[in-house]
């Protein structure tokens, strides 16, 4: 089996370099939109599991559904995240997993700020649900403007002497 030289192949890359998707794809802005989705998905997941955490992790005596209630935001977020991976879909999908962000983390600091007088177990996790969801809702907004901002930048490449905007 002979190599091949470096340089050689169509597509450059380091001498014996796999080509993957990753190598591959050389265009920074659709890595950008792939990260997002994969972001909600994992604070759905994180939220999900501190969910978990606090029904389980409470006494029998103690036990209520409601410590669910980050676990019951984690899993549309989850689904979010999954269906933003489809092109077509991607931005009502995250429009929807920030509202669900929105929401919960609003909510959430809402019942927190009010137990901070008595503070105990499940003011702790409704705080830490609302950190979590209010992170995700601004790196959501922030990822929003940046697509934004690409949008317009490319739009401006493509026209650079804003013949579109001149009316006969």
């Amino acid at each position: 089996m002979t190599r091949k030289r470096p340089g050689t192949d169509l597509c450059p890359r380091p001498y014996g370099q796999r080509l993957t998707h990753e190598t591959h794809n050389s265009n920074p802005k659709i890595k950008k939109e792939k990260q997002l989705p994969r972001i909600t998905v994992l604070f759905g997941l994180v939220l999900v599991i501190l969910g978990l955490v606090a029904y389980f992790g409470s006494t029998p005596e103690n036990l209520s559904k409601t410590a669910l209630i980050p676990a019951f935001l984690g899993g549309p977020l989850i689904l979010c995240g999954a269906i933003a991976h489809k092109d077509k879909l991607r931005m009502h999908a995250m429009h929807g997993a920030v509202l669900i962000g929105l929401l919960g983390g609003l909510g959430a600091l809402v019942k927190g700020v009010m137990g901070l007088a008595d503070f105990n177990r499940a003011t702790g996790f409704q705080l830490a649900t609302a950190a979590i969801c209010l992170v995700f809702t601004f790196l959501c907004v922030k990822s929003f403007i940046d697509a934004k901002r690409r949008r317009l930048a490319a739009q401006a490449m493509a026209n650079p002497t804003g013949a579109d905007d001149v009316q006969n």
